[in-house]
């Protein structure tokens, strides 16, 4: 099995937890990049997404919620271990 097959057999999905006031909202990486970015740069404001905002200074906090790995088999999708992504990264990188 070639590297170059592997880099479209094996993925990384996250979800984030942000805490606002007593609330918990559910990101996805995309989501908690672009708030991410907002707070980087200073901003005091709102960060709107599709059905919610969250008011950036009164964030509590931050959390990764669950990265699982899986490996695309055809069309299943297996979840595997960190350590077997990390090879097929490995691999890719070479």
């Amino acid at each position: 099995m070639e590297a170059k097959e592997l880099s479209t057999r094996v993925t990384c999905e996250e979800s984030w937890e942000v805490s606002v006031g007593k609330k918990n909202f559910t990101l996805t990486p995309k989501q908690f990049e672009v708030l991410k970015k907002a707070m980087e740069a200073g901003s005091r404001g709102v960060v709107f997404f599709d059905k919610f905002g969250i008011s950036i200074p009164h964030i509590s906090h931050t959390s990764l919620k669950r990265r699982d790995y899986y490996r695309l088999d055809g069309t299943l999708k297996l979840k595997i271990g960190r350590a077997e992504y990390e090879r097929h990264s490995k691999l890719l990188l070479k």
